[in-house]
């Protein structure tokens, strides 16, 4: 009986421990598919609900150390994003002044100024507007907005637009000077004035096979006008210009219309409005003007490769007066102006550019190939100071000038400063 009992009790034990077993079996399932969800979502709030639900687990202190760091690597995102958009705010001012300096006009210097008013160049922006100004011709420094008149007409070309308006528009804006069409008097300070008449001219071809039946074709153009700026009351300039393509003994295009005239041709031609409108806007707005528009010319004629004598001349014309301000924008970042300035001081022909551009071969090390270039076309009013330069102390600029004196001369005398210098005295 008493064996009995005993077995009965053993059972029971037995029975209740297998049973606490399969329970706590059952819920260490439990917490370890709850910390597989919390670590499949790894959020601070999954790992905080674990700990809620298990408080006890053996996994709970893994749960808190997962909350510190979670917290920690928010922290330091969000720190780390901090640091990027500062970054990226430094970035991006600093291209929105790289391009206000590339376009080297008021307008972009002051939009600059409107994005960042106390940014990192909000001095050197207000001196560049400032330098701007004072390289215009006294009379027009207060200049702010243009009332701008353009009369055009024609004898017998029709609907055709040859881009007067827009060019007035363009260059004033260049020049840093809001444009108008119409208002009152109080509402600008100068007045553009561009009066143009243009006509097809044209000739009798036998086209063909055909030369007992010769037809009409508008192969020539001419275009005559004056373009006037005004500051009512305190100054004005008027220039004249004329353009003539004459219609050539031959012709290979069609020409049927007057609108299929050359008129374009004779728009640019020296002497005509485009050359007389770029100097006349130079003498009034300065070296600054000079630079901004010797991109639309080198863009147009391929850095100088297709110019004609007379077309260089006028080139030459343009920079000769401004050399300060083209030596001075030597130092400019937009690389494709750069290209321009150092293109047109080698076009110029003046020995005062001989040392920057050395200097800007030495220091810069940029446009190596352009600025060798530059030197060589300076030609013969470069040798005295390329021979000066063989006295610099710095090695490099010496090797420099030698290269490219023998490359104007023919001579290889080396860096001999003597042998150069009895030659030049001898052959200048």
């Amino acid at each position: 009986m008493k064996y009995k009992i005993s077995f009965s009790v053993f059972m029971l034990l037995l029975f209740i421990f297998i049973g606490c077993s399969n329970k706590r079996k059952e819920h260490d399932e439990l917490v370890r598919n709850d910390l597989r969800s919390a670590q499949t979502e790894n959020t601070i709030i999954s790992y905080e609900n674990f700990i809620s639900k298990h408080p006890d687990s053996k996994w709970a202190d893994y749960a808190h150390k997962k909350i510190e760091f979670l917290k920690f690597e928010k922290i330091r995102k969000e720190i780390e994003k901090e640091i990027n958009e500062k970054e990226e705010k430094k970035k991006l001012e600093a291209q929105t002044y790289e391009e206000s300096e590339a376009a080297n006009t008021i307008f972009s210097f002051q939009n600059y100024l409107d994005k960042y008013p106390e940014g990192v160049f909000a001095e050197k922006a207000k001196t560049k507007i400032k330098e701007i100004i004072d390289g215009r011709h006294d009379a027009y420094k207060n200049v702010k907005t243009a009332l701008l008149y353009v009369n055009e007409s024609s004898p017998n070309v029709k609907n055709y637009d040859l881009g007067f308006k827009n060019d007035g528009v363009k260059s004033l804006y260049i020049a840093g000077v809001k444009t108008i069409f119409d208002g009152k008097s109080s509402e600008y300070d100068a007045i553009l004035n561009i009066n143009v008449e243009y006509k097809a001219l044209s000739a009798h071809y036998g086209l063909f096979g055909d030369p007992y039946h010769p037809k009409r074709r508008y192969s020539g153009a001419q275009i005559v006008g004056t373009i006037s700026f005004v500051v009512p009351g305190i100054h004005s300039v008027k220039k004249s210009f004329k353009g003539i393509i004459a219609c050539p003994k031959s012709i290979s295009g069609k020409y049927e219309t007057p609108e299929q005239a050359p008129l374009l041709s004779a728009k640019s031609k020296l002497g005509s409005f485009r050359s007389t409108f770029i100097k006349m806007m130079v003498d009034i707005f300065g070296g600054n003007y000079l630079i901004a528009i010797l991109n639309d010319i080198q863009n147009e004629y391929g850095w100088g490769q297709n110019l004609a004598p007379d077309e260089m001349k006028y080139v030459r014309s343009l920079g000769a007066p401004c050399m300060e301000e083209l030596i001075d924008a030597l130092n400019i970042r937009d690389g494709k102006k750069r290209r321009s300035v150092i293109w047109i001081l080698g076009e110029i022909g003046d020995p005062r550019a001989v040392e920057p551009l050395l200097y800007a071969k030495k220091i810069k090390k940029w446009r190596k190939d352009e600025i060798d270039k530059a030197l060589a076309r300076l030609g013969k009013p470069a040798i005295k100071p390329l021979i000066e330069q063989l006295k610099n102390e710095n090695r490099q600029v010496q090797l420099y000038a030698e290269k490219v004196l023998n490359e104007i001369t023919g001579k290889e005398f080396g860096g001999d400063y003597d042998k150069w210098n009895m030659w030049w005295e001898q052959n200048k």
